[in-house]
C-alpha cells in the first residue's frame, strides 16, 4: 500500500474511497450471506460473520475498482495545482491504513482464533477503538435496516421476549468460569447506571448461581437462549431456587470482550431499559470461556 505514495493525492484518495465503500457496503450486506453459511454449512455465527465480511469485501472492491477503472488511470495528476495536492497524498494512505487495521480487527475477532490472540488485541491501546466504532457503525445501520435484534459482526444476542433457540454450531464440555470478565461487566454496568443517575448494582451470588447455571447449559448443549432445555425461563428457575422478587431481567449474549458485551446490550433498546431501571437494583453474572468461539454471557437482574 505504502507503494502508493508515489501515485499522488487523487489516486490514492479514489483508492481509499473505493475500499471504504466496499468495507461499508459488505458490512450492510453480510447478514444475508452469513446466514446462509450457518444455516446450510453449519458454520458458528463468528466464522459466518468474518468469512462473509471478507467475501463481500473483496467482491465489492473488485465491482467499484472495475467500475471506475477508467477514472483511476486518468486522474489529472498534472493540473496547475498537482504540486501542491500531492503534499498531502499521505492523508488517503494514512485512512486507507485505518480502515484496513479496522477491518482485520474486527475479522481476526470474528474468526475462531487463537483466544490468545484475541486477549492481546482487546488489550491493544487501537485495535479496541476501531472495532468498537465498526461496532457503533453497525448498530446506526440496524436502527435503519433493522435485520437483528442489536446483533452485530462480534456481538449477537436473543430476543428475551421470545422463546427462541439460536444454534451456536459449538459446544463447550470443559467449562471455565471468567471470574475476571464477570467483574469487569459487572463494572462496565455500574459504571453506565452512575453515570445516568441511577444507583449502582449490588452483587447477588444466589442471582450469579442462576446465571452460571444457565449458561453452563447453553455452553453444552451449544445454543443461545432464555429459555433451558426444559422449557423454563429465568423467572421459573428462580423461582425453582426460592428468590425471591416481583421483577426480573435477563440478559444472553455471546461476544469477545466486555466492552463489545456492554456496546451490544447498550444497543438493544429492551436490555438498555432494564439495565438502566430504578427498580432493578440486584445483578448476577455468569461467563463461560468458549475458547476460540468468545464468550457466553448471562446476566441475571432483579428487583
Amino acid at each position: 500500500m505504502w507503494d502508493n505514495w508515489n501515485k499522488g493525492f487523487l489516486s490514492n484518495t479514489v483508492e481509499f474511497t473505493i475500499f471504504l465503500a466496499s468495507f461499508i457496503s459488505a458490512i450492510i450486506f453480510y447478514p444475508i450471506i452469513a446466514y446462509l453459511f450457518i444455516e446450510y454449512v453449519a458454520f458458528p455465527y463468528g466464522l459466518a460473520n468474518g468469512v462473509s465480511l471478507f467475501i463481500l469485501t473483496v467482491v465489492f472492491q473488485e465491482l467499484y475498482t472495475s467500475a471506475s477503472a477508467v477514472y483511476i488511470e486518468e486522474v489529472p495528476e498534472k493540473w496547475p495545482f498537482s504540486k501542491l495536492y500531492n503534499k498531502f497524498a499521505f492523508l488517503p494512505i494514512v485512512g486507507q491504513s485505518i480502515i484496513i487495521t479496522a477491518f482485520f480487527s474486527v475479522v481476526m475477532l470474528c474468526l475462531p482464533i487463537s483466544s490468545r490472540l484475541k486477549v492481546a488485541l482487546a488489550s491493544s491501546k487501537i485495535a479496541p477503538v476501531l472495532y468498537l466504532n465498526v461496532q457503533k457503525f453497525e448498530n446506526s445501520l440496524n436502527k435503519i435496516l433493522p435485520m437483528r435484534l442489536g446483533n452485530t459482526l462480534i456481538f449477537l444476542a436473543v430476543n428475551p421476549r421470545l422463546p427462541e433457540n439460536v444454534k451456536l454450531h459449538f459446544t463447550v464440555n470443559d467449562l471455565n468460569w471468567d471470574e475476571a470478565y464477570e467483574q469487569e461487566l459487572f463494572k462496565l454496568i455500574n459504571k453506565e447506571r452512575i453515570r445516568m443517575n441511577f444507583m449502582p448494582f449490588v452483587y447477588d451470588t444466589a442471582l450469579q448461581t442462576i446465571a452460571r447455571g444457565h449458561v453452563s447449559h447453553l455452553a453444552k448443549l451449544g445454543y443461545l437462549s432464555n429459555w433451558d432445555e426444559n422449557g423454563k425461563n429465568s423467572t421459573i428457575r428462580m423461582n425453582d431456587a426460592g428468590i425471591s422478587f416481583l421483577k426480573s431481567t435477563e440478559i444472553v449474549a455471546l461476544s469477545p470482550d466486555s466492552s463489545v458485551t456492554m456496546l451490544g446490550i447498550m444497543t438493544v433498546d429492551t436490555y438498555r431499559l432494564s439495565l438502566l431501571s430504578p427498580n432493578l437494583v440486584k445483578s448476577g453474572i455468569g461467563v463461560v470461556d468458549a475458547g476460540i468461539y468468545g464468550r457466553l454471557v448471562v446476566i441475571e437482574l432483579t428487583d
